[in-house]
């Protein structure tokens, strides 16, 4: 899930969910965490995943079942956030941080204010709570100052976001950029714009490669047409289809990038539940067939043993006769 895809569906649970009360917490998965909203009207069911492969947030209408035992992360959460109001989300401009905070006005709340931060960066994600002056209450992966040299993420010590990568920010990038990015893409345009570029994700690297090869103006003038769209709001949400069938969640259709097809949704929300519906369920299938293969190989091991065994009575049979 890129930049703009997660601007879209900030923007659009902004709208929805401000003022939403946090019913009910679960956690179906190692690095998801799923918070069942009241809105007053209807419910409606958050997704935070740190997943290293799919990190993202985003309503879902999908039921996954939790483990019999919530774990610790999941049990800090409904003891200090259930009853809590959403008060406001954001996510940091052309960046994958999403901050939601809540707060409550109850006299038997254990906070005022709080706050949960998605770091949806890859193998970094990671969702951390916050109390009102930005003390982390608990994360969902702790990390200790040996295993980084960068941040300490831990209970009990202040909040510090990811420094910023040592690259362009999209909407800073120059003209004299954009030469320089064009006439040294030996080994690739879209791979060079992802690398040197922050906030642009495969897709729209390859986007932006594919609508400004004609040369660096081109290139310049493609790059600038992203920068457009993200503080516009114009978004498409949808599903794209490559010529291979491989399919990618983009945030509006992508020619240039060799999107042949691309399937529109009402919102961003509703994309993305699709999307990673359809890779859930190909998880899960996944899965089971390794589980079959497991049992198949069990049963045909034990299958061979018995044989083996009948095969040697024959002998001894046999030299006694």
């Amino acid at each position: 899930m890129d930049a703009f895809l997660v601007k879209q569906i900030v923007s659009e649970l902004s709208a929805a969910l401000r003022g939403a009360v946090v019913s009910k917490i679960h956690q179906p998965q190692e690095r998801e965490i799923l918070l069942v909203l009241w809105t007053g009207r209807e419910e409606k069911r958050l997704l935070l995943s740190a997943h290293p492969e799919l990190c993202r947030i985003h309503l879902t209408t999908r039921r996954a079942p939790n483990p019999p035992v919530p774990p610790p992360f999941c049990r800090f959460l409904r003891r200090h956030l259930e009853g809590m109001r959403i008060r406001e989300l954001a996510a940091a401009p052309f960046d994958r941080l999403v901050r939601i905070e809540f707060s409550s006005s109850r006299p038997d709340a254990l906070h005022d204010a709080t706050a949960l931060v998605a770091e949806l960066y890859g193998r970094h994600a990671n969702l951390i709570y916050l109390d009102g002056e930005g003390t982390i209450l608990a994360p969902l992966r702790a990390v200790p100052p040996e295993e980084s040299r960068i941040r300490e993420i831990s209970a009990g010590i202040p909040y510090r976001a990811l420094p910023k990568p040592d690259r362009i920010l999209l909407p800073e990038v120059t003209e004299a950029d954009a030469a320089r990015l064009h006439s040294t893409a030996w080994e690739g345009l879209p791979r060079l714009l992802q690398r040197e570029i922050s906030g642009l994700g495969q897709e729209l690297a390859r986007e932006a490669a594919g609508s400004g090869a004609g040369g660096p103006t081109s290139l310049y003038g493609a790059l600038r047409e992203l920068v457009r769209r993200y503080e516009e709001g114009d978004f498409a949400p949808g599903i794209g289809t490559l010529p291979s069938g491989k399919r990618r969640l983009l945030p509006f259709p992508c020619p240039a990038a060799g999107f042949t097809e691309h399937l529109p949704f009402p919102g961003a929300n509703e994309a993305a539940d699709a999307y990673y519906g359809e890779v859930a369920t190909a998880q899960e299938l996944l899965v089971l067939r390794q589980q079959l293969r497991s049992r198949l190989s069990a049963l045909l091991k034990k299958e061979r043993h018995k044989l083996e065994n009948v095969g040697g009575d024959e002998e001894r049979i046999a030299e006694g006769l």
